[in-house]
């Protein structure tokens, strides 16, 4: 009797594993016969361009020699925005390899004014469109613009958001000032013009 109770216990057992093994093959084989598929095809990725030009590009603004006070000179320049990145611009004074002051002493004693003004007229006419808090403020020389406007990409000039095509004028104007210590001197200052893509 206790035999033919194991046989009876054994084989439902060996049935039931046979079933889970089926059904294992099954599954597998219904995996392999049927599928689908969506796809997103042709995604291509290109970036912005960030660039500047001028109607001087590479060209010196001042070249001055025998300047003296109660004579400021003056110069324009257009810049425009040619990239297709909306982007700040923004403007750099320096020193040219790294100086300081020291070797450029005129810088001390030179009034220097950075405004914008409309893109069309009279360049030493026109009425100031702003002077910026950026480049104005208490610069009123050369050096303290320098100093303030050297690092990174320099300061703001009222341009946070260009865009293709867009143009800005600006005007400079320089006076040496009138103090005999001024005389005999100079200096040698680079303005560099910087478009950075916003966020």
């Amino acid at each position: 009797m206790r035999a033919a109770t194991r046989r009876r216990i054994a084989v439902p057992a060996a049935i039931t594993s046979g079933l889970l093994v089926s059904g294992l093959l099954v599954w597998h084989t219904s995996n392999a016969a049927f599928s689908g598929a969506t796809q997103n095809a042709g995604n291509s990725f290109a970036t912005g361009t960030v660039s500047l030009t001028s109607d001087r590009p590479g060209a010196v603004l001042f070249n001055l020699t025998g300047m003296s006070p109660g004579n400021p000179e003056t110069e324009c320049i257009t810049v425009e925005y040619t990239g297709t990145a909306a982007s700040t611009v923004t403007l750099a004074a320096r020193y040219p390899n790294s100086d300081t002051v020291a070797a450029h002493p005129l810088a001390t004693y030179l009034n220097f004014a950075i405004e914008e003004i409309p893109l069309t007229g009279d360049c030493k006419g026109a009425s100031a469109v702003t002077k910026t808090a950026d480049v104005q403020a208490a610069q009123t020389t050369l050096a303290n613009k320098v100093a303030n406007m050297s690092s990174g990409v320099g300061t703001g000039v009222n341009w946070a958001a260009a865009t293709t095509g867009a143009k800005k004028r600006f005007r400079f104007v320089s006076e040496v000032q009138s103090t005999n210590s001024a005389q005999g001197l100079s200096a040698t200052v680079n303005l560099v013009w910087t478009a950075t893509s916003n966020a």
